[in-house]
């Protein structure tokens, strides 16, 4: 039965059967208390959707500093990525700090989940920080700007981005073996250039065995170029000065650092290896592996560069509060 015919009936019984005067106060009091259990059920849900609100702006407010943390943690993420050598060693201090702190770290972690725990702590939960990874892994393979990034997230939203870079991933074993593939040709770029040496070194065979690594045969040396004088100016010799004692990290670190290099333009070096001659595959590869080094070296010192310039700032900002304050307390005196 409506509302409405409901108290319409009850007027009529009113009407054909009066209430005595008590019965009425009796019934006016029910009306009473039903008007002031619907105005308590509106009050509540009133107050439950301000409460509501409240729950909103600050999960808004939340989101938005979870989304500036990232930010940052976006820009570090991309300047130890582009450190050169310093990446590796940064990765394996932090890595081992993080387990003398009592973090949950396996072997397995990945390099950016050492930086998303050390930021948000050891109560951040695996799955945030398989949310938090993928969203900076994604925007690096996306080229997000640091400055875009925030509203690049608040398009993508986090899930998105972790939905986007699954979609957008490659099967680790399809990863693995295109690495291979790229040292497979890096090892044919060394066997190549073993018939094209910066330098050689006669030496008995016993004693070359001790600096080969093993499994590897490879060795890494440290030298100088010292110039000729007069008439033989334009040319310089190449001595080595020091052969490292064998080290596999070592060696899987140098092809690695150059696979991961070349990964990208593994079919384009596999046609040019068919197509082309032994010497100009050799010569095109090294000119392209060379400049590569070039470049992260090059990044490596500007790095460094500005660290010592930042270094020479916060010093000299100090020595300027440190005379400000002598020449205060000086004043007063």
């Amino acid at each position: 039965m409506a509302k409405k015919d409901a108290s319409e009936l009850v007027a009529k019984l009113i009407r054909n059967k009066p209430l005595s005067e008590k019965s009425q106060q009796r019934l006016a009091e029910l009306e009473r208390l039903d008007a002031e259990k619907a105005d308590t059920k509106k009050r509540w849900l009133k107050e439950l959707v301000a409460t509501k609100k409240v729950v909103i702006a600050a999960r808004k407010a939340y989101r938005a500093e979870i989304y500036k943390a990232l930010q940052s943690l976006y820009r570090l993420y991309l300047e130890i990525e582009d450190s050169g050598e310093l990446r590796s060693d940064f990765y394996a201090e932090l890595k081992q700090r993080l387990i003398d702190l009592g973090y949950n770290i396996q072997k397995n972690t990945r390099d950016a989940a050492l930086l998303v725990r050390l930021v948000f702590g050891q109560d951040i939960s695996n799955s945030k920080v398989h949310q938090y990874v993928s969203v900076l892994q994604y925007a690096q393979d996306s080229q997000v700007a640091i400055d875009d990034f925030v509203e690049w997230l608040k398009k993508e939203t986090i899930s998105g981005a972790v939905k986007a870079a699954a979609n957008n991933g490659i099967d680790p074993e399809v990863v693995k073996q295109r690495y291979q593939r790229a040292r497979l040709l890096l090892l044919r770029y060394l066997e190549w250039r073993e018939t094209r040496p910066f330098a050689s070194q006669k030496m008995l065979a016993w004693s070359a065995e001790r600096y080969l690594g093993r499994g590897t045969d490879l060795c890494v040396m440290i030298g100088t170029a010292v110039r000729r004088y007069d008439r033989e100016s334009d040319y310089a010799d190449i001595h080595i000065s020091h052969i490292l004692p064998p080290n596999l990290e070592l060696d899987i670190k140098i092809i690695d650092r150059w696979a991961k290099f070349i990964e990208p333009k593994l079919e384009i070096l596999e046609t040019e290896l068919e197509e082309k001659t032994a010497d100009e595959w050799g010569d095109d590869l090294h000119t392209l592996i060379w400049d590569y080094d070039v470049r992260q070296a090059e990044k490596v010192a500007q790095y460094w560069k500005l660290r010592q310039q930042a270094a020479l700032a916060e010093d000299q900002h100090e020595f300027v509060k440190t005379a400000k304050r002598q020449l205060k307390t000086k004043l007063k005196k």
